[in-house]
């Protein structure tokens, strides 16, 4: 009872500041709906969209490949080779950023600001996330990250009131660097500059055959959730992108509780700690349920509690994209299953193929349905993947679930 007691706390501790930045950006986006125009609404929807991709592809998908056995079979840590990859990649990112959106005639000063909050997520939190995980301090590190987290929201929500969107972007970013800048100090990352260019960076190259196959799966799952927003920015114009985020902003709390399963389960499930079961994929099969219908019976009155008229069009979108969360946790169950078993080929095939099918599929149906085609077309890319891992287990492989059903 006390050892399952511990576990929940665990769980709990780990869970929170993974939540609380989704909560805490669904307030702040919230705010700025009612506070600002539908137009600078818009535009901030479409960098922060920017911003998510680039922190989700800051490592290549090297984080997670270290925690797997593959990755971590040498025992060495790696932090120094995450910390200046991620760096490289964030000024390589950051000038095609900035660049496009000049180009485009996009609010340049507000995507400045932003740079320094993608420096502090896509570079040192996700550095210091790693090496938590690696010495085993994901606890500790989880409450100072919440800590963290929590003081620049503060920052943030009081400087838009007070000094407007663009001063409190740039206020609260600040403080994000300041404070994961301070507690990545007694790691003396920066202190491997040249070990990572002797040895670190021929490694990582010599080893990409074996993380890339991670790469191209974490692409092209978030290559989904990056290209509607731009889709309906270009088809739709930036009012539709606007309505389209405001039900994303709910529904990233759904996808929220499966980054907090995949960040507690991989680690575990890849050193033998946590075998996967018919009752695991229950379990998580249930949580998919419950959030369907949570959204499914909230969605009116979160609309007419936190968002003005010119947006309660969200409610049905949300309603429609929550279905997805039925087929993702049956697909999360499906990825752990194949890094477990050595199949993850397969998988990130599965994944590309949905991918492939989402941009041909949103294409005719944002023209047929509008913005609610684009959430139906998020669903059925995931509803695919599942089809495609259920047509594995009858097949004389059994690939990725020949480890369920041995």
């Amino acid at each position: 009872m006390l050892s399952s007691a511990m576990g929940l706390k665990k769980i709990f501790i780990v869970f929170l500041p993974l939540l609380m930045p989704s909560l805490y950006n669904t307030i702040f986006m919230i705010s700025v709906a009612n506070h600002e125009n539908v137009l600078l609404y818009g535009s901030l929807v479409f960098i922060v969209t920017y911003v998510s991709l680039f922190v989700a592809f800051s490592d290549l998908g090297l984080r997670d490949y270290y925690l797997t056995k593959e990755g971590g079979v040498s025992g060495e840590n790696k932090s120094v080779n995450l910390f200046f990859l991620t760096l490289l990649i964030y000024f390589f990112l950051s000038i095609i950023f900035v660049v496009y959106e000049y180009f485009q005639d996009g609010n340049a000063l507000l995507c400045l600001m932003v740079i320094f909050e993608l420096l502090s997520y896509a570079v040192f939190q996700k550095t210091l996330y790693y090496e938590s995980q690696y010495r085993d301090k994901l606890e500790l590190f989880s409450l100072i990250d919440l800590f963290i987290k929590s003081v620049a929201f503060s920052v943030k929500i009081v400087s838009l009131y007070i000094l407007g969107l663009e001063w409190s972007i740039l206020l609260s970013a600040l403080t994000l660097v300041l404070l994961y800048g301070v507690a990545s100090l007694q790691y003396r990352f920066y202190l491997g500059f040249s070990k990572f260019i002797r040895l670190g960076l021929s490694t990582i190259i010599k080893e990409r055959k074996t993380w890339l196959k991670y790469t191209l799966s974490f692409f092209s799952f978030f290559f989904i959730f990056s290209v509607d927003k731009i889709i309906i920015k270009s088809n739709l114009g930036i009012e539709a992108l606007a309505v389209y985020a405001s039900a994303f902003a709910m529904f990233s709390f759904g996808q929220i509780v499966v980054s907090s399963i995949w960040a507690i389960l991989l680690p575990q499930v890849s050193s033998g700690r946590v075998s996967l079961s018919w009752v695991v994929l229950l379990m998580l099969l249930s949580m998919g349920g419950a959030l369907i219908t949570f959204y499914n019976f909230s969605s009116g009155i979160l609309y007419d509690i936190l968002y003005p008229d010119t947006l309660k069009n969200g409610a049905d979108i949300l309603n429609a994209i929550s279905i997805y969360f039925i087929f993702r946790f049956f697909n999360l169950f499906g990825e752990l299953l194949a890094i477990k078993d050595a199949t993850y080929v397969r998988f990130t095939n599965y994944r590309l193929l949905a991918m492939l099918l989402f941009v041909v599929l949103v294409l005719f149906a944002i023209d047929e349905w509008g913005v609610i085609g684009v959430a139906y077309s998020i669903v059925f890319s995931e509803f695919v993947v599942s089809l495609l891992l259920v047509r594995s287990v009858v097949t004389s492989s059994g690939l990725p679930f020949k480890g369920l059903l041995r």
